[in-house]
């Protein structure tokens, strides 16, 4: 688009439209005090308009057009906007909201009804924010897709119905609100599922990469203090959790070398033990149930299971119990282990208080999503994404490594450095440095990961292979918020960049090359393992040396009467079991702090390798954070206004051609 293309375009634009324009791109987040005391960012735009719109007017407008956490929290009008001595607009010296007439704010106001109070109840349990306004954005107080799942979950089981991916379309509790109003609440699904069922694509995945022992994959959390819940109350909790979820009978068997998925019958599965350790000394209990723990998880067996399991550690009149509660990863992941809990807490407390033992609606059975795939994969409905994939192992960089070791290495020799930023840094980062070109966290983070792992292999692609959460069904009739299983989407995705941008430019840059993946990476793993054999889609041989997994915020797994769950790290998987990646890298937001955690293996890497890597980490984490802070920069991307179907040079033509 030529400069007298844009200025034809722009000529024929309307008084109204000329303003919204100018807006549009000139709008800077500001720290506001909020009502609960707590320094809050928040969007705000600056107008000169010469009367043709009201602040209503951009307000209303613009939340037909752009994604909420773009659409400001306050509104100022400008007679002109302060210059420097250059000539570009002085945007230190835009005055605060509350130093200006004119003004239009979205300050806290409380719940207006039943509705709004528990979606408030729900979101400050989840985000650990008090109070919340039912105008406070979502994303803008912390919250990632995967906590949108956990308030989602949260709401149906109060008997809220809300659509899977309500929160990305409806950011506050007043939009949210209204849409539980406008829903027919779904028939429940209450029947219990039994027989053969098709794997999912990560559990495809799964048994292709770990041959040698894939009975051991576990996760699993440790309650040090059983209070007054008796074993044979967990027993009977136990039973009753996996009577609901389905995928925790799961079992697998191998036939003529594939494997096939099974749920066996619930009289079939007794998923308790007690272990009685009465009389063993304090000390001994401690290393008996650390054995334990460890002996038990090796045991597994795939076809006959059970696969998820509660044990009782009774250490005597005198000491707590401990609780283990652990699974084969192929039956849950990170959100399952959230619902496992609180159904748990649930049954618990309705079997002490001698109460009908009632569980929240059943969401989309993990039966039916398999189904679902197998169908979109048998109908081509992933086809047109081969050239794609295909793309993505184009140029990636070969690490270097400190040994020379032929892939697969075995767990054993495994090692993690981890990585954390301070709290105040993870604010800025967070609220400000997020906002200045609207990235996610883990955009921003696979950003500064690119640029780092670049310098370092002096190569201009990085294949990284990425796990997304996998339950962004794309499907209104299905949800997946309150169902347990292994849903993760795994994809490859070669990362491509200039060495010399500077951060603006490679945060904008890989932004769009994230956005552009299509459905969220689901329909990698459809077209590689679901797809019929002779299609060839994707490359089957190629495998990322780098994985990246962004967790979201973590929180405790606190089940009531059974405290908090210590996340079991020890004994989870065989030390011979294939690893084939050279790096692992997963990041979460945990205590307000951002944490990276940095696996390697001793075979390939020296740890004063991996120090150095996760020292360039930190100081281009750290720039990044410094430029995204300077009130001059950021900026839009395509992705930002999909409607106009342009591209980044065309975008930023069009912003110098705006006379502001």
């Amino acid at each position: 688009m030529n400069p007298e293309e844009l200025k034809e375009r722009i000529e024929k634009l309307s008084p109204k439209q000329k303003a919204l324009l100018a807006y549009r791109f000139k709008a800077r987040h500001l720290t506001l005090p909020g009502s609960n005391g707590q320094n809050t960012e928040r969007l705000v735009a600056y107008i000169i308009d010469d009367g043709h719109m009201t602040a209503a007017d951009f307000r209303n407008h613009l939340k037909e057009r752009l994604p909420e956490y773009m659409v400001p929290a306050a509104f100022v009008q400008l007679d002109e906007f302060p210059k420097l001595p250059n000539g570009k607009i002085d945007n230190r010296a835009l005055p605060a909201p509350e130093e200006s007439a004119g003004l239009s704010e979205t300050d806290y106001v409380a719940p207006r009804n039943p509705g709004e109070q528990k979606l408030a109840e729900i979101w400050s349990e989840v985000l650990n924010f008090d109070p919340v306004g039912i105008h406070d954005n979502f994303f803008e107080m912390g919250g990632d897709s995967i906590l949108s799942i956990r308030i989602i979950a949260k709401a149906n089981k109060a008997g809220m119905v809300l659509k899977p991916n309500a929160l990305f379309e409806y950011q506050t509790i007043a939009q949210l609100a209204l849409t539980v109003e406008d829903r027919l609440k779904k028939p429940v699904q209450n029947e219990t599922i039994t027989g053969e069922i098709p794997l999912l694509p990560i559990q495809h995945w799964f048994f292709e990469e770990h041959q040698h022992a894939p009975h051991h994959w576990n996760q699993g959390l440790l309650f040090k203090n059983t209070g007054n819940l008796t074993p044979e109350l967990l027993h009977e909790a136990i039973q009753r959790l996996t009577l609901h979820h389905d995928a925790l009978r799961l079992q697998f068997v191998k036939n003529a070398g594939k494997w096939q998925a099974y749920i066996a019958e619930p009289q079939k599965i007794d998923a308790f033990q007690k272990i009685d350790l009465g009389n063993v000394s304090l000390p001994e209990q401690e290393k008996i149930i650390h054995e334990k723990t460890k002996v038990i998880q090796s045991g597994l067996i795939l076809s006959e299971g059970p696969l998820f399991q509660g044990i009782y550690f009774d250490c005597g009149k005198q000491q707590p119990g401990r609780f283990l509660l652990f699974a084969h990863h192929l039956l849950v992941d990170a959100v399952s282990w959230g619902i496992l809990v609180e159904d748990l807490h649930t049954i618990c407390n309705q079997l002490q208080e001698g109460n009908l033992v009632t569980l929240p609606r059943k969401t989309t059975s993990y039966k039916d999503w398999s189904m679902h795939l197998m169908k979109m994969a048998k109908e081509s409905q992933t086809a047109d994404e081969s050239e794609f994939w295909q793309q993505q192992r184009q140029s990636p960089a070969l690490l270097p490594c400190d040994f020379e070791t032929n892939l697969p290495v075995p767990e054993e020799g495994c090692a993690t450095i981890t990585f954390v930023l301070d709290t105040p840094t993870t604010g800025k980062l967070r609220s400000g440095a997020l906002a200045a070109y609207n990235t996610k966290l883990d955009e921003f983070l696979l950003a500064v990961l690119t640029r780092v792992i670049g310098d370092w292999t002096k190569a201009t692609g990085i294949g990284f292979g990425l796990e997304r959460h996998g339950r962004e069904t794309m499907n209104p009739g299905m949800d997946l918020s309150n169902t347990v299983g292994w849903f993760t989407a795994y994809f490859p995705v070669t990362l491509t960049f200039n060495p010399e941008a500077e951060a603006g430019t490679m945060l904008k840059s890989i932004k769009e090359q994230l956005r552009r993946i299509p459905r969220g990476g689901l329909g990698y793993g459809m077209l590689r393992y679901l797809c019929e054999p002779n299609h060839e889609n994707v490359d089957k041989q190629y495998r990322p040396p780098i994985i990246f997994n962004y967790l979201g915020s973590l929180s405790p797994f606190n089940a009531g009467g059974l405290g908090t769950g210590e996340e079991v790290k020890e004994g989870t998987r065989h030390p011979q079991s294939e690893r084939f990646h050279l790096l692992e890298i997963n990041a979460f937001i945990q205590d307000d702090q951002l944490k990276v955690r940095w696996g390697y293996h001793r075979q390939l890497h020296l740890p004063d390798t991996i120090n150095s890597l996760v020292q360039a980490f930190e100081k281009t984490l750290l720039k990044f954070i410094e430029h995204c802070g300077n009130p001059e920069t950021g900026g839009f991307t395509p992705s930002d206004f999909p409607e106009a179907g342009l591209n980044q040079d065309d975008l930023d033509n069009l912003l110098g051609a705006i006379d502001l």
